[in-house]
């Protein structure tokens, strides 16, 4: 005759005490968001008119061509091609400072399909930054 199956048996599991956090709003909680997390927030909610003001206000401290790169991104979604394309090429030119040029050119193809004078001017000034000494 067959014997039922006994599971095995589990150790004990050892557990913490928990500790008691004292009840705080939610609001509390959270550190405060620096601008750029507050734009990058806005955009992905599609408030573009608040994430254009926050990125602009960050750009006032920090010209990071990333920064200028988002804030392309954000006229772009409002189709705003001059004022992506804008934003791109300055995004472009600092990223060729910062000898990224892999992803300046990448991005440099959509600069020059939304504005293709100001991509030639743009693909000038990298050619520049990549090749220093031709002529």
């Amino acid at each position: 005759q067959q014997q039922p199956m006994q599971q095995p048996m589990m150790p004990p599991m050892m557990m913490e005490p928990i500790q008691q956090q004292p009840m705080q709003p939610p609001m509390q909680q959270q550190t405060q968001l620096s601008p750029l997390e507050q734009a990058r927030m806005a955009f992905y909610a599609g408030d573009f008119v608040a994430a254009e003001g926050l990125y602009q206000q960050v750009l006032q401290q920090d010209k990071n061509p990333d920064i200028f790169g988002e804030l392309g991104n954000v006229y772009y979604a409002q189709q705003n091609w001059q004022a992506a394309a804008h934003s791109y090429a300055l995004a472009v030119d600092g990223l060729g400072y910062q000898g990224r040029f892999p992803e300046a050119q990448n991005l440099l193809g959509v600069v020059m399909q939304l504005n293709p004078e100001l991509g030639n001017q743009v693909m000038s000034g990298l050619q520049q930054q990549m090749y220093p000494n031709a002529k």
